[in-house]
């Protein structure tokens, strides 16, 4: 939906339409820059939600949606609480500028039923966000005993919220696959790769891990990209990573090696994607020697 005239009313007539279709199994709804839609559109939506008992999938999109404060995503969560055979989660919030780590924990409030759920996919952008949601969320997930991706995006964490995040997921032992993305958190240090790595490491049937590090990490080292890389020697079913890292002006020819020095040790790895964007250090003798390196894996 994306029109200046998209409103409550709209939400009360795909609502109707909605309850006529109880068997329906996925659900995708997407509200971009949809000012009239506002709390109580998104309480007739969860009202409607709890109907739809054989849902499997659902992706919730809100993007510059002015009218929507905590209250909405409150009512949301009412609305999740009912769908018990929910397999697919993706959320989505960008530019909401009303909304809040309170909304955050009500609308994860709804997922303590959802003990079937395998995938989730959150992502919460804008300056209002910071650790705190990212603890919310943590807590919010450690009772999901049957996940097995989780793709998170955040913006403004410190050490201290990937800290908290980690301490909840990390006796999530389904977990085949994480993908986590920061960006613009300028306050990360080496210890937010430390804590991602002890929890990382704890989590046996991981097989896919990604970190996407965008825009100046001043503060993180060869020393973080060493311990991450020394975190993850146990994960013997480990077969993709994916490290994306942008202007982290420290990382130097050192680090890179370090870094590929712990791939050798994974037996079952079968593909390796590395981006390191704006890295005033590393030279192309540095380049050179991790291609070499990296060749030597595929023998």
């Amino acid at each position: 939906m994306n029109s200046e005239e998209t409103s409550d009313e709209t939400l009360k007539i795909l609502s109707k339409v909605m309850k006529s279709m109880r068997k329906i199994q996925r659900l995708s709804l997407y509200f971009d820059e949809c000012d009239l839609v506002t709390n109580e559109g998104l309480k007739t939506l969860g009202e409607s939600l709890q109907k739809l008992r054989s849902l499997q999938s659902i992706s919730l999109f809100f993007k510059s949606c002015e009218s929507i404060t905590d209250e909405g995503l409150k009512n949301l969560g009412e609305g999740l609480k009912a769908l018990t055979s929910l397999k697919f989660l993706n959320v989505y919030f960008y530019g909401c500028n009303y909304t809040s780590n309170q909304g955050v924990k009500d609308l994860l409030k709804g997922l303590k039923r959802q003990t079937r759920l395998k995938s989730v996919n959150a992502s919460f952008e804008g300056e209002q966000f910071g650790d705190k949601d990212l603890e919310n969320i943590g807590k919010g997930l450690k009772r999901l005993i049957c996940l097995r991706s989780l793709d998170m995006f955040y913006e403004n964490i410190s050490d201290q919220g990937v800290k908290y995040f980690c301490k909840n997921i990390k006796r999530l032992n389904s977990l085949q696959s994480i993908n986590m993305k920061f960006r613009m958190c300028f306050d990360l240090t080496d210890n937010c790769l430390t804590s991602l790595g002890q929890c990382l490491g704890r989590l046996s049937s991981l097989q896919c891990v990604g970190v996407d590090l965008y825009i100046s990490y001043r503060k993180i080292t060869d020393q973080g990209l060493k311990t991450l890389g020394q975190s993850l020697r146990n994960l013997d079913s480990l077969r993709l990573i994916n490290f994306q890292f942008s202007g982290i002006n420290e990382i130097t020819d050192q680090g890179l090696k370090n870094l590929v020095e712990e791939f050798e040790r994974f037996s079952c790895l079968q593909s390796i994607h590395l981006n390191f964007e704006s890295f005033k250090k590393i030279t192309d003798l540095g380049l050179e020697n991790l291609s070499q390196r990296i060749r030597k894996l595929n023998k």
